[in-house]
């Protein structure tokens, strides 16, 4: 009897011993998988581009800038020979002697898709009207972002109103409420220069 007490005494010294190594074991088996996990996990903050920040709130840009490319206008023949302006998401385009032009596409924190001619001569607007809105019906043709047909038919109807700013400056506002908060058209004539612009705006 004195001896069964004994071994169990012993029995359950061992049994301690094991126990305590296994607890161990399991320990450090669980820090080096913890370790092995946190080494492995993706840093995403290294592979993220650094977000454009707007020049206005100083935050992140509403509408990617990497994305405005000259890819609205590369295809068409009409336009080839222009030069773009990465920077200002535009390009330029002599169309003869008298005529440039320039196509914009891009924003930070709104978006822009414009038309605009530039002539090295004065062109008062009422005589030269028909001339004008055929140069603007032209162009939003070519591009088919632009909502052409509507125009076309906005310019023809006479569906705007003309609203003078100062000498040689006006506001053609349409009025067709599917255009109204889109688009603008602006004329200015100086001189020896005139330049007028169609473009339509996102927020």
């Amino acid at each position: 009897m004195r001896y069964y007490k004994s071994f169990l005494r012993t029995l359950k010294h061992i049994t301690g011993i094991v126990l305590v190594l296994v607890m161990t074991q399991v320990f450090w088996s669980c820090k080096k998988s913890s370790e092995k996990d946190k080494i492995t996990e993706p840093k995403t903050n290294q592979i993220e581009e650094e977000p454009v920040l707007s020049p206005i709130t100083g935050k992140a840009c509403k509408f990617e800038m990497a994305l405005q490319t000259d890819e609205f206008i590369r295809e068409i023949d009409t336009l080839k020979g222009y030069e773009w302006d990465d920077k200002t998401k535009s390009a330029h385009l002599m169309l003869n002697d008298h005529w440039r032009l320039t196509l914009r596409r891009g924003g930070c924190d709104h978006f822009e898709l414009s038309a605009t001619f530039l002539y090295d001569r004065t062109l008062e607007f009422e005589s030269n009207r028909e001339m004008i809105f055929d140069q603007a019906k032209w162009i939003t043709g070519l591009i088919p972002e632009f909502d052409s047909a509507m125009i076309a038919e906005a310019l023809d109807s006479s569906k705007f109103v003309i609203q003078p700013v100062m000498e040689g400056q006006y506001y053609i506002n349409f009025t067709d409420e599917r255009m109204s908060d889109y688009y603008q058209f602006e004329y200015q004539t100086w001189d020896d220069s005139t330049k007028f612009k169609i473009g339509r705006y996102y927020e």
